[in-house]
């Protein structure tokens, strides 16, 4: 089984069993590729960059996130915005 190939091996974020599993995941959804990443953060910039964000965009998002939310953004060169909804800020 390719879990457990991997779990057992030392690369378990890169090398051939990634490739697999990249590999039959886009077979099992049904679409050209996917892309395993090694993090959220990672994720978050693929999709930013996927989207068309770089540098001088602005992305709103909330204060009341994790780190990696921010991260990801400047990683694409875009600078956070944080915006508090809440009735009592308008």
């Amino acid at each position: 089984m390719l879990l457990a190939r991997v779990m057992k091996s030392i690369l378990i974020t890169t090398g051939p069993e990634v490739a697999e599993f990249e590999k039959r995941f886009s077979e099992y959804l049904g679409i050209q590729e996917a892309v395993g990443l090694t993090s959220c953060t990672g994720a978050l910039h693929l999709a930013l960059l996927r989207h068309g964000v770089s540098v001088g965009d602005e992305v709103i998002t909330t204060p009341m996130t994790f780190v990696a939310t921010a991260t990801a953004i400047l990683q694409a060169g875009a600078t956070p915005v944080f915006v508090d909804v809440s009735r009592e800020s308008e």
